[in-house]
């Protein structure tokens, strides 16, 4: 019963997720321009689809390797490979549940250099700690086994999927800038177009032939 349980909560995490999605964005909502709202529909529909990638990276992938993972530990201490079956499928599901909303982190990121609450700039200087970090939680939480080259097997898809998020947004936000406008002469610094003659204070009329001065 508590196998169906959990995993009938899996289910439902991944059915719910755009509704998830879309309170998550709906919190931060009031504090957003109307440029910025137009967000939200990309941000759910990304939300949606890495998740389910990530539950099926996690379902095809992370889930077997927990096996492989595992099977040399009992062929050199001569055991016989068995597993107690909630042990097995709550392990299995936290895996792909946790691969799932891993795979969601480059769709904040992007909606953090979006939202210029961080520039892209910020994960391209602190590149190095922002893979430290991944490293750490990816083979902390996500590969079974710690070891290096199954930590690379979920590590790498997160990084890139993270880069490609930096360079969107970095990309975006350029392109979203308005052209800068034109440097606003004083007015002591205008000619009168009638006569010619420099103004010497802020006036919207020629002090010297009286017209005005456009």
């Amino acid at each position: 019963m508590e196998i169906y349980f959990v995993a009938a909560l899996l289910l439902a995490l991944v059915i719910d997720m755009p509704v998830i999605a879309y309170e998550t964005y709906k919190f931060v909502d009031p504090a957003l321009k109307p440029r910025e709202r137009s967000l939200i529909y990309p941000f759910i529909a990304a939300t949606t689809i890495l998740f389910a990638a990530g539950i099926l990276f996690g379902y095809f992938i992370l889930a077997k390797l927990l096996v492989v993972a595992l099977s040399p530990f009992y062929v050199a201490s001569g055991i016989s490979f068995q597993v107690d079956a909630a042990a097995f499928y709550y392990v299995t599901l936290l895996i792909i549940g946790a691969t799932g909303v891993s795979f969601t982190a480059p769709v904040f990121v992007y909606s953090l250099i979006r939202l210029r609450v961080l520039s892209a700039d910020f994960f391209s200087k602190n590149r190095v700690i922002v893979w430290f970090v991944l490293w750490v939680i990816t083979g902390l939480i996500l590969t079974p086994d710690g070891g290096p080259l199954l930590d690379l097997v979920i590590f790498v898809p997160i990084v890139t999927m993270v880069e490609i998020a930096v360079w969107l947004g970095r990309r975006n936000v350029k392109g979203s800038e308005p052209p800068p406008s034109p440097p606003v002469k004083p007015m002591w610094e205008v000619k009168c177009p009638s006569c010619g003659r420099l103004q010497r204070k802020p006036t919207l009329f020629c002090e010297f032939c009286g017209k005005g001065i456009a």
